[in-house]
């Protein structure tokens, strides 16, 4: 037996793609649970809309194998990475302009107790960080001439470092905000379009790396709800 997925974990990621919604909605529909529902009730009770269903639901697997392969192994070994660095990081000083720094100082020769601080704070939501990967990819997405599924317009050797770099990048930029103090909850800076920018500059730089096109597949068939 397979292992059991809740359906927003699978609806999210559609949501991310924004193949159902103006971009501006994918913002806030992040860790929404009842909008996110509604969204879907709508999508599938209108007859008009098949195609777009059809294509929802073939997506969907994409979506999730990036999830499982590659962005859950990678954000889990990087947040070992993290806790080393910034763990060093405390040792030496260099967290002195941080929200923790107080606290650091407290259990700063308690190794133990230090570790624990930093992992805490160095800790991830992957469904903060999840959607703004796939919405930096969408446009990557293509469907396979040769079979009925989709995949991403990226060499398969190059494709599990393509996304170690972004999701790096994104993680990275995540801690650092919460380390440098967040103007509001962290709950409403990641429903922002400004959090969803993070990693743009390395998503570019990775598709003159690669020599990757965009598609139109995701707007072209986009039906919004």
């Amino acid at each position: 037996k397979g292992e059991k997925v809740h359906i927003l974990t699978l609806l999210r990621l559609v949501v991310a793609t924004g193949i159902l919604t103006k971009e501006k909605i994918i913002f806030t529909l992040t860790n929404q649970r009842n909008p996110v529902y509604k969204l879907f009730e709508n999508l599938f009770k209108k007859d008009k809309q098949e195609k777009t269903s059809k294509i929802v639901s073939k997506i969907i697997p994409l979506l999730y194998k990036i999830r499982v392969h590659h962005v859950e192994p990678i954000l889990e070994q990087h947040r070992r990475t993290l806790t080393r660095k910034y763990k060093q990081k405390a040792v030496e000083g260099d967290l002195e302009d941080s929200i923790i720094y107080k606290e650091i100082k407290k259990v700063l020769k308690n190794d133990t107790k230090l570790e624990k601080l930093i992992k805490r704070n160095v800790n991830y939501n992957t469904e903060h960080i999840l959607p703004v990967l796939i919405f930096k990819i969408k446009n990557l997405i293509i469907k396979n001439d040769g079979e009925d599924k989709f995949e991403l317009n990226v060499p398969k050797d190059k494709l599990n470092d393509f996304l170690r770099t972004l999701i790096e990048v994104i993680y990275e930029t995540y801690v650092d905000l919460k380390l440098n103090g967040l103007p509001t909850s962290l709950t409403t800076v990641v429903r922002s379009k400004d959090f969803y920018e993070i990693g743009t500059e390395a998503y570019k730089t990775l598709l003159r790396t690669y020599n990757l096109e965009e598609t139109n597949f995701v707007y072209n068939n986009r039906f919004l709800v």
